[in-house]
């Protein structure tokens, strides 16, 4: 596959250590950003009490405890002015900074251009609409596998759809999901792969994907198998359609219609906003993934291990470019 051309004054163009080390920082700032919003969320809430509540409050919610009457109105207040899905939505939406810090890490400190992270004009549009088709299928199978091997229930249809909120999980999605395929498939497998072997910036970024997910409820064994293949399997997908586009919109598809659409946990996270009701049996945590939700489960790991078989059979893009890789 060729690369565009490299600026080799770039000083992280020579050093392994120096282009690990420096993408390490920028991951922490990006992890500090992205929670940032979360933050102003809360010191709003702490504002609003500020504002509402006597002085006095928070010395006789003390002295009561939280079985007291100040207590019950103090869940109340937050009953109905924060939600789960708020904070979700501001974490998501957060990832933005992630977005941002890529992009500097290659154009600004590496001296490269969007392009070696997959940023290609040519047909994104039709390969952004395939990534949302097959991250749904993909995702429909895994649920399917669930249901046939009697790991899961559907109930039907969620009693109040909430197509509002819906469809800021979608838009929140579609941030979250492509801010970790270009930190990961477009920023730090692109640079790797300049000086370093394919397999090593395949397996690389994987592991750290895998990894990043290590504080998540619910993780397990399999679950860190299947976020190793899935890293895996979106780093064979960007390498074979040669552009960024597809696994973001794959990825996006993936945790939307995880959440949003089964019902299901996203990596150990309740998403209170979903199309279906489905409902994991206990006893079968192996095949539903138990509290990490399915990601966590065998089901999961059979739709992966079959989508990186066929993603070889996927037509490979032609680029135009004459500088070899």
């Amino acid at each position: 596959m060729n690369q565009p051309p490299f600026d080799d004054r770039s000083p992280l163009r020579h050093s392994l250590g120096l282009l690990l080390l420096s993408f390490f920082g920028m991951l922490f700032v990006g992890q500090l950003l992205a929670v940032a919003p979360v933050m102003q969320v809360l010191m709003l809430v702490y504002q609003r009490l500020t504002e509402v509540l006597p002085a006095s409050f928070f010395e006789t919610l003390l002295e009561e405890g939280v079985q007291g009457e100040t207590f019950a109105r103090l869940s109340a207040f937050f009953d109905g002015l924060l939600t789960e899905n708020i904070c979700l939505l501001a974490q998501l939406l957060g990832t933005l900074a992630t977005i941002g810090l890529s992009v500097f890490w290659v154009v600004v400190l590496q001296k490269s251009d969007l392009r070696s992270m997959g940023f290609t004009k040519k047909s994104a549009f039709p390969h952004y609409l395939l990534g949302l088709l097959l991250g749904t299928v993909l995702f429909a199978a895994a649920i399917g596998l669930n249901l046939l091997f009697g790991a899961m229930t559907l109930e039907g249809l969620a009693g109040s759809v909430r197509w509002g909120w819906i469809i800021l999980f979608f838009v929140a999605f579609v941030v979250q999901g492509a801010s970790e395929e270009i930190l990961l498939r477009g920023a730090l497998m692109g640079s790797l792969r300049r000086s370093q072997p394919t397999w090593l910036a395949v397996g690389l970024n994987a592991l750290l994907f895998a990894m990043l997910h290590l504080g998540n409820s619910g993780v397990g064994t399999v679950a860190l198998l299947n976020l190793l293949l899935f890293g895996i399997f979106a780093s064979l997908y960007r390498l074979r359609t040669d552009n960024i586009w597809g696994i973001c919109a794959l990825h996006t598809a993936w945790n939307f219609t995880q959440g949003n659409v089964w019902g299901a946990l996203v990596s150990g996270i309740r998403v209170d906003a979903g199309l279906f009701v489905t409902t994991s049996l206990e006893g079968r945590e192996r095949i539903n993934g138990g509290a990490f939700g399915p990601e966590g489960g065998l089901a999961v790991t059979l739709v992966l291990l079959l989508a990186i078989l066929l993603v070889g059979y996927l037509p490979r893009r032609k680029t135009a470019s004459k500088n070899p890789s």
